[in-house]
């Protein structure tokens, strides 16, 4: 993480020890001790930088040395992808109703790379997708030759998605009349993945009443 952290570390010791780290964003509570057992709070600081970074810190007594790693993870790009909706639960099973509206929104600050979707269903099988021009995994963003299918259900494709910094409307809602009919829960699997190579991966679940 980058956020500002403390862990303790136990320092077991025979003598005299010392601890010391060349880090100003790592801090310890305590840089010697006696013989006997230590606690040494280690404390970092926020990383407010786009960069991983790396410290130690070195532990002495006598002629013996120990070494402590101390990783921390960059900042948090915040404009990283979001998947976000006023329709659905995002984390658990949506029960399907009449005229229920199965709309997600996809928005990446930096432009979209990929959008990946990936069906896994007990009723919208490979042989039943492929029956309306479609398949269990494609890209809207590079819908290659589905790219008429996709546009024919009214999904947004190739130039409408590839590199877009907008809201991107995802609706399957049409599916939901199919969906309702069949047990078992079905599952949309979309994966949105910017220029970056940063991605956010959601999992649409639906179940009929």
């Amino acid at each position: 993480t980058s956020a500002a952290a403390s862990r303790n570390v136990v320092v077991t010791a025979t003598s005299q020890w010392t601890a010391s780290t060349t880090a100003d964003w790592i801090t310890l509570s305590a840089t010697s001790g006696a013989a006997g057992e230590t606690t040494v709070t280690v404390t970092t600081l926020e990383n407010t930088t786009e960069s991983q970074r790396s410290a130690t810190v070195i532990f002495n007594m006598g002629s013996m040395t120990q070494t402590l790693v101390v990783t921390q993870d960059p900042k948090a790009d915040e404009t990283a992808p979001t998947i976000t909706s006023e329709t659905l639960d995002l984390e658990n099973i949506n029960v399907i109703t009449d005229g229920m509206q199965a709309i997600v929104f996809i928005t990446a600050p930096n432009g979209i790379q990929n959008l990946n979707v990936t069906i896994d269903s007990p009723t919208l099988t490979p042989e039943e997708l492929e029956s309306v021009g479609l398949r269990s995994n494609f890209d809207l963003a590079n819908p290659g030759d589905l790219e008429s299918a996709l546009s024919g259900l009214g999904f947004p494709t190739g130039s409408q998605v590839a590199g877009s910094t907008e809201t991107i409307t995802f609706d399957i809602s049409q599916f939901m009349v199919l969906l309702k009919k069949f047990e078992g829960v079905h599952k949309f699997i979309l994966e949105v993945v910017d220029v970056k190579g940063q991605s956010t991966e959601v999992t649409l679940k639906f179940e009929a009443e």
